[in-house]
């Protein structure tokens, strides 16, 4: 049987033992962009253009530009900002999903019908399926944002309604200026998102989107 004094040795040897171990450091992980809603619109109309406005003291001449989505493959755009308001997509909201999306005419069988392409967060810098989105310039953190035809559902989008300013569930959105940012050749800036911001890296500025109206 163990006496009293030989359970307090067998104790403070294991105390020793533990303590002499290296804990492990745990890495933080990236913010989950699954926010719950419910999704507020912007109070203007149910359609609009979106103005990137900056909000960190980076390139500021790539802020005051509207968003572009551009045709990149069958289906996905990336998306860039262009000062042509002409341009501009025109977006919808929608209050169940949080999404960001515009229509896109599309053939199907012998008819023509409008399908939702929405504003997507991706996770990674290049996804698989977004061969060309971001070129090599780009700054470390920047991840895609890209438009994909009948989009993920959920991305978790709400509007500011006093001020109709739209920001990631989690993270910040930047506009930066990549060379090639177009995949065919069409260099400007670009809209990406990172979890910390990006106003430190050159040719950057963090931004937020505002809806406008023109309608």
């Amino acid at each position: 049987m163990f006496t009293t004094t030989t359970l307090s040795t067998l104790l403070l040897t294991l105390s020793a033992t533990t303590s002499a171990l290296a804990i492990p450091s745990l890495t933080p992980r990236a913010p989950a962009c699954t926010p719950s809603g419910p999704y507020l619109p912007s109070s203007g109309h149910a359609k609009f253009e979106l103005i990137a406005l900056p909000i960190s003291s980076g390139n500021y001449t790539l802020g005051g530009t509207y968003v572009q989505a551009y045709h990149s493959t069958i289906g996905q755009s990336v998306t860039l900002l262009t000062n042509n308001q002409s341009l501009a997509t025109i977006w919808h909201f929608d209050t169940k999903t949080g999404n960001l999306y515009f229509n896109s005419p599309v053939i199907e069988g012998n008819k023509t019908v409008q399908e939702p392409n929405t504003l997507v967060l991706y996770n990674t810098s290049v996804p698989a399926n977004y061969p060309n989105q971001i070129p090599g310039n780009t700054p470390a953190g920047a991840m895609v944002v890209g438009t994909q035809l009948e989009g993920s559902v959920g991305q978790g989008f709400s509007f500011d309604t006093v001020t109709n300013t739209v920001t990631p569930p989690c993270g910040t959105f930047s506009a930066c200026y990549l060379h090639n940012a177009g995949p065919y050749g069409a260099p400007g800036a670009e809209l990406v998102w990172s979890t910390a911001g990006l106003a430190g890296a050159a040719n950057c500025v963090d931004v937020e989107l505002k809806a406008v109206d023109s309608f």
